[in-house]
């Protein structure tokens, strides 16, 4: 018996066919929680998981909040009255430390937007250090956890999904010598370019000012293709590090400062999400 990783962006579009076949073939599921729960807290989802493992809790009353709340919906989906024992990662990540980390990233954008790229790059980097140690604490966690399920459960299968940044993980239990699977929804696997200098700085690798700049404006071109344009995830990240890669220092101080004199005073005006998508688009050419 073994257990299974299955990497990929928090997108439903990536629950293919042979997800739905590997939970199937499992036992046990494990689900990726980003911070750590109080004991009533876990008791509760817990017994709501089950629940629904047997069909029993309807899903339309299923509540997810967060970044990834139409991901783990259409997790829930699939897994629904499939038999399957639901437990949850024991996240060592407090909601304070996580919003931390989010609160960083929102100053970093502020100060692109205002034109203020030292700044942004203060925020950046101490954003980057904070959840490059949290993403490490929490694959070490959860490795020790599956060793774990699995050490109670030796004749069962283990599946767990993880964000595509999460290879350490894969790399803990590889040290264990313990029988596991890694499957990745498509061959080759590119990822987005912002996801590249995450992995940089998770795996000790150089990094300057201006790979980290870009990968600011990685997350902004990405958008605009994905949800202002509307093209499928796939093709928007390759689009974007296609774009981001070729840019030079001088094009994204012209986007900060675009940003800062044409959008930012308009801000709070309707519609001025759509100003902001058209500005990006018309500055960067795209």
């Amino acid at each position: 018996m073994s257990i299974t990783i299955w990497y990929m962006p928090h997108l439903p579009e990536y629950l293919n066919n042979e997800f739905k076949r590997t939970v199937k073939n499992s036992d046990i599921y494990v689900e990726e929680h980003l911070t750590s729960l109080s004991k009533p807290e876990l008791e509760a989802k817990l017994e709501i998981r089950r629940e629904m493992s047997f069909g029993l809790f309807p899903l339309n009353r299923m509540r997810s909040t967060g970044m990834f709340k139409e991901y783990t919906v259409a997790v829930a989906r699939i897994l629904y009255g499939s038999g399957i024992t639901w437990l949850f990662e024991l996240s060592p990540i407090s909601k304070e430390e996580n919003d931390l980390a989010r609160l960083l990233d929102h100053m970093a954008f502020e100060s692109f937007y205002e034109s203020n790229l030292k700044g942004c790059l203060g925020n950046l980097y101490e954003s980057f250090e904070l959840q490059v140690n949290q993403s490490l604490l929490r694959d070490k966690k959860l490795s020790n956890q599956l060793i774990s399920i699995q050490e109670k459960n030796p004749e069962k299968e283990i599946l767990t999904t993880r964000g595509s940044n999460h290879t350490p993980l894969w790399h803990y239990l590889q040290k264990t010598g313990i029988n596991h699977n890694v499957v990745f929804p498509e061959k080759p696997y590119v990822y987005a370019y912002h996801n590249e200098v995450e992995r940089r700085f998770i795996f000790g690798k150089e990094v300057d000012d201006l790979m980290v700049l870009k990968n600011l404006v990685d997350v902004l071109i990405l958008s605009y293709y994905w949800k202002f344009k509307s093209r499928p995830y796939r093709t928007s990240a390759y689009r974007s590090r296609m774009k981001v890669e070729r840019m030079k220092k001088g094009e994204i101080e012209r986007l900060s400062e675009a940003i800062s004199k044409k959008w930012l005073p308009k801000r709070k005006k309707k519609r001025s999400y759509f100003a902001f998508q058209r500005l990006i688009g018309k500055t960067l050419e795209l």
